[in-house]
């Protein structure tokens, strides 16, 4: 969701991720990202840059980036910022221009940083429940940060033992469909992953009924959503 929100992936996910999240502010909900996903952005942003770097050299263009570019979208998201800069337009001022971006969205969104583990971090208990997830859940590279975010979560939820989804306070919004399909076949009595346009859905059917935003983001997502305005409970 981060890079969705920076406009990283292209304006229609950022304008879309960034609706989301003001519809989540104006239902009071607290937004949150764990010091695992802030260190996981860190050092996945750190790789994209030393990736290109190492092919600044070639002179790469729009046209033949993917012969060479595994991550094409933040390398073409580098050459729009680079074209609108005659100076202070290297790989290492992007990097430092993406923090800067990273920083004013925390701010704007109130976004707030835990960076206190809800668990003993030498408990082997807790060390061997994140291996396991790390090799049940799919990930690419040498950390699964899916999997200390799973159990940091669950182990938020434990302290309050809520059985109902709508009492409940505790969800990780993820656009993974891979870490979404995994927590689907848990098949817990509540799910511990939400897809982004879905809660979306949930918060205006329920909360501001009726209001625009809910076409436009159906329009964003490209999802047929219901013709009446009101839904039971058995379709939530």
């Amino acid at each position: 969701i981060i890079y969705y929100c920076l406009g990283i992936n292209g304006d229609e996910y950022q304008v879309a991720n960034e609706m989301l999240l003001a519809r989540c502010r104006k239902a009071k909900q607290s937004l949150r990202i764990t010091k695992v996903t802030e260190t996981e952005f860190v050092k996945t942003l750190k790789h994209y840059i030393d990736e290109i770097k190492r092919f600044e050299s070639i002179s790469l263009t729009k046209i033949d980036y993917h012969r060479y570019i595994q991550s094409k979208d933040i390398y073409l998201y580098y050459l729009e910022w680079k074209k609108t800069r005659s100076r202070f337009n290297t790989p290492e001022y992007f990097e430092k221009f993406i923090m800067t971006q990273f920083s004013s969205w925390l701010k704007k969104y109130s976004v707030v940083v835990d960076r206190k583990e809800p668990y003993n971090t030498k408990d082997q208990e807790a060390l061997d429940t994140i291996a396991t997830y790390s090799e049940e859940i799919p990930y690419k590279g040498s950390i699964n940060y899916d999997a200390f975010n799973v159990y940091w979560i669950e182990c938020l939820r434990k302290k309050e033992q809520n059985s109902s989804f709508s009492d409940e306070r505790y969800f990780i919004l993820s656009p993974h469909k891979n870490l979404k399909k995994w927590d689907m076949e848990r098949k817990l009595d509540v799910p511990l992953i939400i897809a982004p346009e879905l809660w979306m859905v949930l918060l205006t059917r329920f909360i501001s009924r009726g209001d625009d935003d809910y076409k436009s983001f159906v329009n964003f997502i490209n999802i047929k959503g219901p013709k009446d305005e009101a839904i039971n409970n058995k379709e939530f």
